[in-house]
This record gives C-alpha cells, sequence and structure tokens, in this order.
C-alpha cells in the first residue's frame, strides 16, 4: 500500500505541485510549510532497506520532505537568476559528504555507508532550496504554521499513547522516545520567540504558539526522557528569561505568566514519577555507554578516516577488538551504536571528520550567536535567539544520544539552520541600506550660498 501511494503521488500528484511552484508564490509557501511539517511525518520509502541493522541508516530513505523539495526547487529554477547558488557554510557540508565517500573505501566499511552518503547529499540539495526559499521570498509565515501544527500534531500522538495506550515513555510520531527532545527542542524556542516578539501576528496566534509550547513540554516530559527533561527547562528560562527582560510588556508577561503556571503545576503532579526516574534508572544503561565510548575512542586510534560512516554497529559486532571488552552489552547478537554523536562521528569518520562535523555546527551557531549578543531589537533577532537556543539544546543532547544522524531530526536541523543563515542576510543587508542613507556631515555638500563664497578668485574674474 506504501508504495502504491509512493508511486501515485510521484506521478500524479508531484507534476501538478511542481506547475504551481513555478506559477505562484502563494503555491511555494503552502509547499514550504509542508515541506518543515512532512519532518514529523513517518512518510518515506526505503530502497534495499535492511531492517535488521542496527545503524543510524538502514537503506537509501526517499521521504515526503525529499519530493517536496524537489517541488519547490521548480519554484525557484525559474528565478534562477536572484539565487544564490554557494550559501554560506556550504562547502564545509560538501567536505563532510566528501569525507563519508573517503571512509566508505576503508577495509572495515561496508554497503551500508552508501544509506548515509545518500543522505548527506540529500541533505545538501535541502539545505539549498529552503536557504533560498526563506532568503527570495518571506517565509517566515509558512515556518510559523508547519511549527505550530508540528507540536500540535507530536501532543496529540503524546496524549493518545500516554493516555489511551498507557505508555510509560511515549515515542510520538518516532520510533524512539529520546527523538522527542531533540527534534522538539529545535524549535520549541523559536516559536516562544514568536509569541513574545510577534507583533505581526493577531493575538490568537501569539497564544496559539504558547499552547503549542506547552504541547511540545507535555510531549517531552512523557518520554521521560532524563535529559531531554534537563534541556527542556534550561532553553525554556534560557529563552524566556531573556526576551521578557528586553520586552517586559503586560501580554508577554501575560504570556510567560500562564506558560510558567502550567507547566509548573503538571510538573508537581508528576514530580514522583521524574523522581523515580532520575533515581532508579538502570545503571546498566550509562555503563553500556561508556563500553560504546571505548569502542568507538578505538577505532579512532585504528583508522585515519575511521570505520567507515554508518558502519560503527557491523565494524563493532564483527571484529573482536572492539567487542571483546562488552560485559553488559556483550549477549546481543548485534551490537548497537554508539550514543555519543561526536564520538560516533569520530569513530566512522576520524578526526579530521569529527573536525570538519564540529566546523559546521561552530559555522552556523556563532554568528547567530553574535548577532544577538545586544539588545534584542526585532523579530528576527529574537527569532535568532530561540535557533541559536534551539541548536543548543541539540547539540547538547549528542552527549548523550545520537539521533542527530536520524532523518526527521537532520532535516530540521538543517531547515532552521537555513532560517537563521537567511535571517543573518536579511539583517545585515538592511544594516547596510540603513548606513548608505548616513551620510556623514562632512561629506554633504556646503550651501548655496558657501558654495559660491568658496569659489576662486579666478573663476570670479571669468
Amino acid at each position: 500500500m506504501k508504495w502504491i501511494l509512493f508511486v501515485s503521488f510521484v506521478m500524479f500528484a508531484m507534476p501538478v505541485l511542481c506547475g504551481a511552484s513555478m506559477a505562484h508564490r502563494a503555491a511555494r509557501q503552502l509547499i514550504l510549510s509542508g515541506l518543515i511539517y512532512s519532518t514529523v511525518l513517518k512518510l518515506s520509502v526505503n530502497f534495499a532497506y535492511l531492517e535488521g541493522y542496527r545503524g543510524p541508516d538502514r537503506g537509501y530513505e526517499v521521504h515526503m520532505t525529499d519530493l517536496l523539495a524537489i517541488c519547490l526547487a521548480f519554484g525557484l529554477l525559474r528565478h534562477w537568476r536572484t539565487l544564490v547558488w554557494l550559501p554560506f557554510n556550504t562547502l564545509p557540508q560538501v567536505a563532510f559528504a566528501a569525507l563519508a565517500v573517503v571512509s566508505a573505501y576503508e577495509p572495515t566499511a561496508s554497503f551500508h555507508a552508501g544509506f548515509t552518503i545518500f543522505r548527506l547529499f540529500k541533505g545538501l540539495a535541502l539545505y539549498w532550496i529552503v536557504y533560498n526559499s526563506f532568503r527570495g521570498e518571506d517565509g517566515l509565515a509558512a515556518m510559523w504554521w508547519a511549527c505550530v501544527a508540528i507540536l500540535l500534531t507530536e501532543t496529540g500522538f503524546a496524549f493518545k499513547q500516554k493516555y489511551v495506550n498507557h505508555l510509560y515513555r511515549v515515542n510520538g510520531t518516532f520510533d524512539h522516545s529520546n527523538t522527542i527532545p531533540a527534534y522538539l527542542l529545535l524549535i520549541m524556542p523559536m516559536l516562544l520567540a514568536w509569541a513574545l516578539y510577534g507583533d505581526r501576528l493577531r493575538l490568537w496566534q501569539r497564544g496559539l504558539s504558547v499552547l503549542a509550547v506547552l504541547g511540545g513540554a507535555f510531549a517531552i516530559a512523557a518520554t521521560m526522557s532524563r535529559f531531554g527533561l534537563a534541556m527542556m527547562g534550561l532553553t525554556l528560562v534560557l529563552t524566556v528569561g531573556r526576551l521578557v527582560v528586553a520586552r517586559p510588556t503586560r501580554l508577554n508577561l501575560a504570556l510567560v505568566g500562564s506558560l510558567a503556571l502550567v507547566i509548573g503545576t503538571g510538573a508537581v503532579l508528576a514530580m514522583d514519577n521524574y523522581i523515580d526516574r532520575f533515581l532508579n534508572a538502570p545503571k546498566e544503561s550509562a555503563q553500556s555507554r561508556d563500553e560504546f565510548n571505548f569502542a568507538a575512542e578505538r577505532m579512532a586510534e585504528d583508522r585515519f578516516f575511521g570505520v567507515g560512516i554508518n558502519c560503527f554497529s557491523e565494524v563493532m559486532t564483527v571484529k573482536h577488538r572492539y567487542h571483546a571488552h562488552l560485559k553488559h552489552m556483550a549477549y546481543e547478537a548485534s551490537a548497537g551504536v554508539c550514543h555519543h554523536i561526536y564520538r560516533l562521528t569520530m569513530a566512522e569518520l576520524g578526526y579530521i571528520g569529527l573536525a570538519t562535523f564540529l566546523l559546521i555546527l561552530v559555522r552556523f551557531f556563532l554568528p547567530m550567536a553574535w548577532e544577538i549578543r545586544g539588545r534584542i531589537r526585532s523579530l528576527e533577532q529574537a527569532l535568532l535567539l530561540g535557533l541559536v537556543i534551539g541548536a543548543f539544546a541539540l547539540h547538547g543532547i549528542g552527549l548523550f544520544e545520537w539521533v542527530f544522524r536520524l532523518t526527521p531530526v537532520g532535516n530540521l536541523f538543517l531547515i532552521t539552520s537555513a532560517l537563521g543563515t537567511a535571517l543573518l542576510d536579511q539583517l545585515r543587508a538592511n544594516r547596510r541600506k540603513s548606513g548608505a542613507w548616513e551620510v556623514p556631515h562632512s561629506a554633504l555638500p556646503p550651501p548655496r550660498r558657501q558654495r559660491r563664497r568658496l569659489r576662486p578668485p579666478l573663476a570670479r574674474a571669468q
């Protein structure tokens, strides 16, 4: 059934969407909003799918996000003269993908590497398309609607799984509970910034933004992820603290007060479960993480380019050197994945791959953080603050989880990074434009009477 729907969409829906994208700006905005929203849904097909493999990528995945990106690209190419062909931070991403290709030729690598290489090049195309969409046209409305829909969708799934299916740890629309915090925290601070600085939004839209953030907080709390809960609290406090201090209006104080009241009430009601989760979490979980981290360090020492992208699980399973020390995970027939995303990258791509990965993250993070170092005066700067805090949460979660490698999280990270880069370009262009009108007094021509007096004697004599 899934393949029938996939083929039908490609054959019948995509030509219509491509034509609409080329013809109408409103259609491009709707496609952009649908593209962003599609990251929360598991709408994909896998070619050469390996169900038993425990690595992050298990086949050549084609997601609904990819199909909508193709439709959006047709609309962009019609205005090819205004496109930016090499957006900021593209070259480091190309270098990272190239290193993944090189690592695939390591003796320890296998055809599993091709799955992730395919996804990396799709990500490059997605970043280029979304960046040019935000840069060429005002896509903030499309982003707002998509973020609200994402949070409300995840809230609905979490509520059903918690109170209808009675799951102890909900997983929402994803395969695992730990994906939800990393995914939702990318956009929750930004949506909260919209609520507090969204003068262009109507009152009901600002209230809906707060409601969506509350729903996202419930979904994260229902995962019972210890680090996810901690990062959620930290990101909300940082966002609210910075923005309310910058703009302490009555409406903002009322919105923040309602947010704090609801979250505080929920925290008190569920306090016993959270305390039990923190105090009685199985020690084997932390010990198994240490075992995988040790294996990752060995792999990086043995191979300059690592053991191959997406090959950690297979190499650790078949190579005695890397699983001989296992105690808590020794009974499993197939090894899992190192949960520390930075050590996992180091193991699969070597130290040079880790350095390139960190360079990509820092080049996205620091310019946005530098832009908001002073007073926040506009919605665009408030959104940058939300994007910075969301990226901080994702990168912090990477110390304990490898979910950055999952398609939904990776795609949403590229989308939010493209939005942040486009907002930076817009703010810098506005400063240059305003600076061009501020002519120094010394550069102004003298008044008419003064110019007459300043004529040289020879000119007056003539």
